[in-house]
């Protein structure tokens, strides 16, 4: 007899199955989503002409120049100084973690959300605020004002997984938040480029008074997860950029582990992957369209999502794990349950991935109404 959970015993002997689709899938190489190798190959050779191996700590100097470049034009103000290269984003919450909330000190963190940021903050409390489906899954701004101290509120926007992009109102929120307790805000916008620049108020452009950081990364605004290449930007006062820098340049010079050809391949990704972005954004968004459109003939309670690869579905059921184990049994189709991400409890929420091929994400999601109806 198997020790595993129910669903992940099912799931484990479903894997195999012909007619196995996960749409919880996030993985881009796999679902087409691939930069074009002949930029890579260029930055190769771009790189074999280096004379020598001269890491920075805070990273190849072209390639914050360029970054800084991006987030001028959307209003940040910084310089290549206020940029920071890691080798991930979990890096770059590790960095931040350790230097701007000791031991025992408080983060507050979005919820629903991402099952990570528990692991990451350990010898940490954690405090939570809430995402609300009534809002267009924006900050109650009560669950905040319950929050009575914290040195970090982390922010997710696009949020995975309940797709929203923080709104004026959430962003007045967190500032009042961190003029209350003194938090430093993080600000994770790795999903930025599947939104609408329409939706999408970044605070580093809002907050230019308030300390804080934005996390981005090659991994999702190019499809390169394993070139391994992230980045921090500084937001503040100049003697507040100076002084985090400082920080994080120090720590990050502990390890120096974002390679010199990631560095280098982010400049070139930035430079050439215009065009493939432009089919990658049409995708998603012709994928969360449809299934807006679909979940309206349902009865699906809520369907909602601006932005991101994830789009999460209320349903009139009374146990999404339940559910999902039974569109797994019947249909071979793989859907996240919503207490993964702490849903509400009470409520019955699944979770969608955007990522596949829309023909294929079309015929096996119009096989779960019958399941939905029963």
């Amino acid at each position: 007899m198997s020790d595993l959970p129910p669903l992940e015993a099912a799931l484990a002997l479903k894997r195999t199955h012909p007619d196995f689709l996960d749409l919880t899938d996030s993985r881009f190489h796999q679902n087409g989503f691939v930069p074009p190798f002949s930029v890579i190959r260029q930055a190769f050779e771009d790189y074999s002409k280096q004379p020598f191996y001269a890491p920075d700590s805070k990273g190849r100097l072209n390639t914050r120049e360029t970054i800084s470049r991006f987030y001028q034009t959307l209003g940040f103000d910084l310089s290549p100084d206020d940029i920071l290269l890691t080798a991930g984003t979990s890096e770059s919450y590790q960095h931040l973690f350790q230097l701007f909330c000791p031991r025992g000190g408080t983060i507050a963190l979005p919820r629903p959300g991402y099952p990570l940021f528990e692991h990451l903050a350990s010898e940490r409390q954690t405090a939570f605020y809430n995402l609300e489906f009534s809002r267009s899954w924006q900050i109650d701004p009560h669950s905040l004002e319950s929050i009575p101290k914290a040195n970090l509120i982390v922010l997710i926007s696009p949020n995975n997984p309940t797709g929203s992009c923080l709104n004026t109102e959430s962003l007045a929120a967190v500032r009042a938040f961190c003029q209350r307790t003194g938090a430093l805000w993080i600000s994770d916008e790795v999903f930025d480029l599947f939104t609408g620049t329409e939706h999408l108020l970044r605070p580093g452009a809002v907050f230019q008074e308030l300390p804080g950081f934005t996390l981005n990364g090659i991994s999702k605004r190019f499809a390169c997860p394993d070139w391994k290449l992230s980045w921090i930007a500084l937001t503040g006062s100049l003697s507040q950029r100076r002084d985090a820098a400082e920080a994080l340049e120090f720590i990050n010079d502990l390890y120096l582990t974002a390679t010199s050809f990631s560095q280098l391949l982010a400049e070139r990704l930035f430079e050439k992957l215009g065009p493939s972005q432009k089919l990658w954004q049409a995708h998603i968004e012709e994928n969360r369209a449809w299934l807006s459109h679909w979940a309206a003939n349902l009865p699906v309670k809520g369907c909602f999502s601006l932005g991101g690869i994830y789009v999460p579905l209320q349903l009139e059921t009374p146990d999404d794990e339940a559910f999902v184990l039974q569109a797994l049994e019947q249909e071979n189709l793989f859907l996240h349950p919503g207490f993964y991400y702490d849903f509400p409890p009470g409520e019955s929420w699944v979770v969608v991935s955007l990522l596949k091929e829309s023909a294929a994400f079309r015929q096996r999601l119009e096989l779960l109404p019958r399941l939905i109806c029963t």
